[in-house]
């Protein structure tokens, strides 16, 4: 049993004498002959070179984040150019088909805060006052709201990220004439990103 231990401790020892220390620091020699386990350098003739080293960095402080958004209404007066007829026996007026509401209103939501935000829209016509009317999105021809929708945050630098959706005005109107009045609402809601 002693030879075994004796055996065992001889060829740690071995071991220990060829094993390289893991936090030795990076070294390179320019022109030098090793391989006889010497270093020699060469002449003035045969010298020269270059190495590089990466240079490495880091921050550890906390970020304090900011949000901010420009949410920019364009928002038109929705006109209605179709004649009226008014109907003797069923005391209305009729309006030319087809009822086009002439105009477009564009909202743009651009973020200039550092995280990504998200927004949704929602329009709500607040009388009946004027005939079954609805304010649409992106054309569509009945209403629905737009769903949420995300936008990257703004790089270092970098130009604001946005988006953009389109509203307009669908249905026949029970009045012959009307001037500038509101309708409705369009309601855009905005939030951060849970990161």
């Amino acid at each position: 049993m002693k030879k075994i231990i004796s055996i065992l401790v001889a060829a740690m020892m071995l071991v220990s004498l060829f094993a390289v220390p893991a936090f030795a620091a990076d070294k390179t020699i320019i022109d030098a002959d090793s391989s006889n386990n010497t270093y020699e350098g060469a002449i003035k003739d045969a010298f020269g070179g270059s190495t590089s080293a990466e240079v490495q960095i880091q921050i550890n402080g906390d970020v304090n984040h900011r949000y901010a958004v420009d949410i920019t209404f364009d928002a038109p007066v929705f006109t209605l150019s179709t004649g009226a007829t008014w109907h003797p026996e069923r005391h209305e007026y009729l309006h030319d088909l087809p009822v086009t509401w002439i105009g477009e209103g564009t909202v743009t939501v651009e973020n200039h805060s550092d995280r990504p935000i998200t927004y949704e829209a929602a329009a709500a016509v607040t009388t009946d006052e004027y005939g079954p009317l609805s304010i649409v999105f992106n054309g569509a021809a009945t209403y629905a709201p737009i769903p949420v929708t995300e936008i990257a945050g703004c790089t270092v630098g970098g130009v604001a990220p946005k988006d953009s959706f389109t509203y307009g005005v669908v249905g026949t109107p029970i009045v012959a004439q009307l001037t500038a009045t509101k309708l409705g609402t369009v309601t855009v809601t905005v939030d951060a990103v849970d990161l």
